[in-house]
């Protein structure tokens, strides 16, 4: 039985193996973090170091401050008192602050803002002391952990003048740094968890979307693959077609067939026209689809085009009953493909007579402006809102009881409607079902 965790990975390493950018995706997204998780680490280093200089030197200044006042007032400890309530008030920093005197050999507490410490030797080490004989102007900075913070033990020394007769100490905690900087911490790490979870959503839609260029690469394989199949096809059954009407009408010319035969060969022959016809469209579908159909463009004299038409569909017309009319404005010529123009009007023109059970069929051309239009218009069945939004989509056919008998492939408008377009017309519908339809087509000037 295999392995889902193994089938899993080696899933995972073929999509990476298929799809490169998947693994540049993951390299840029593990620099992203490590980068961020660098200049997080490098940014709070920085800012522990500037803090702790600012405390040194803001320290040092206080005591550049004080030292002078115990100097003049060593001998009035109540004076000092005074001061050194003043300052530790105006810094929520400070927990010791103490001024100390040589008393026979001893370092003895004469001002402190502890009360209880006045008048008792002093409890730090003699070690941290000795610093300040090697120089009694500059400030000692010890850093030391009380409990679980972090403290600045500062201490000058007291002259009068030569020897050293005092000593100022200070203890600042950078607790509230330290609770400020891991907060700090914090909020990155959580941003940097938003991050992470952005770019795991990014991996994931971006596996998607490799997943359905995929699928669109297949589709497109697919449709060419049609494409191709209805090209050759369509191609393929025009010489058998052909053949069938040719050898059809050599039969029927032949003269020596009863008239239930002639009938069955007169069926065959609007079957194979029929067929011929439906070829004829899937190659133009095929051609348009493809890019593949060419327009030979030249001045086209338009009423003579469509007085053509008319005349070739009138004995279509005269079955039905129809009139079939033409009404010739002064539209001069046009650079159409001739060829193409005849097919759309042929289309619109066997559509209308299809379509319309009784009354007729007109055709009027006409310029207004700069616009040349062409209007066929009908009496016939007519057309809903609903019907005339999908009308000129590929293979829509309005079925209904109307159109129950009649045959078509729901192509031919559709086709009409991409070659106008692309001899620079347009055409549109106007309709009003039970009354009948007119199809406009306009070339501009």
């Amino acid at each position: 039985m295999p392995n889902p965790l193994t089938e899993s990975l080696h899933k995972g390493w073929t999509l990476v193996r298929n799809n490169p950018q998947i693994f540049f995706t993951v390299f840029v997204a593990i620099i992203i973090v490590l980068g961020f998780l660098f200049t997080s680490q490098v940014f709070v280093e920085i800012v522990v170091d500037t803090q702790e200089r600012f405390e040194r030197f803001r320290v040092s200044s206080m005591h550049d401050a004080f030292v002078p006042l115990a100097e003049e007032n060593i001998e009035t400890p109540g004076i000092l008192m005074s001061v050194m309530r003043d300052i530790q008030a105006n810094n929520e920093t400070i927990e010791d602050f103490r001024v100390l005197k040589d008393i026979d050999g001893e370092r003895v507490i004469i001002a402190s803002v502890k009360e209880g410490e006045v008048g008792f030797p002093d409890p730090e080490e003699d070690a941290i002391y000795q610093f300040t004989y090697i120089d009694p102007e500059q400030s000692f900075n010890i850093e030391t952990i009380v409990g679980n913070d972090r403290v600045f033990k500062t201490l000058r020394a007291v002259t009068d003048g030569d020897d050293v007769v005092g000593w100022v100490f200070t203890s600042a905690s950078l607790s509230q740094f330290d609770q400020l900087t891991n907060q700090s911490i914090r909020t990155a790490y959580i941003v940097l968890a938003g991050i992470l979870l952005v770019i795991l959503a990014l991996l994931i839609r971006h596996a998607r979307i490799i997943d359905y260029t995929t699928l669109y690469k297949r589709l497109k394989e697919v449709d060419q693959m049609k494409d191709d199949f209805v090209s050759m096809a369509s191609h393929e059954l025009r010489t058998p077609l052909t053949s069938i009407r040719g050898y059809a009408d050599l039969v029927t010319g032949g003269g020596r067939l009863s008239d239930k035969d002639m009938e069955n060969m007169r069926r065959i022959e609007i079957s194979a026209k029929q067929l011929d016809e439906l070829v004829n469209d899937i190659l133009d579908v095929s051609r348009l689809e493809q890019g593949r159909m060419k327009f030979e463009f030249s001045d086209v004299d338009i009423n003579q085009v469509i007085q053509d038409v008319i005349e070739s569909l009138k004995p279509v017309a005269n079955q039905k009953s129809l009139g079939l009319l033409f009404e010739k404005g002064e539209v001069g010529t046009y650079k159409l493909d001739p060829g193409r123009f005849k097919q759309i009007v042929t289309n619109l023109v066997g559509n209308a007579i299809k379509y319309t059970p009784k009354g007729e069929v007109k055709v009027i051309s006409k310029k207004e402006g700069e616009k040349i239009y062409i209007r066929v218009s009908d009496t016939g069945i007519g057309l809903t809102a609903e019907e005339q939004k999908n009308l000129f989509k590929k293979f829509y056919r309005v079925k209904n009881e109307d159109t129950q008998g009649i045959r078509g492939t729901g192509l031919g408008l559709w086709i009409s409607g991409e070659i106008i377009r692309q001899m620079n017309g347009s055409i549109s519908v106007e309709s009003i079902k039970g009354t009948g339809s007119h199809f406009i087509i306009a070339f501009p000037g």
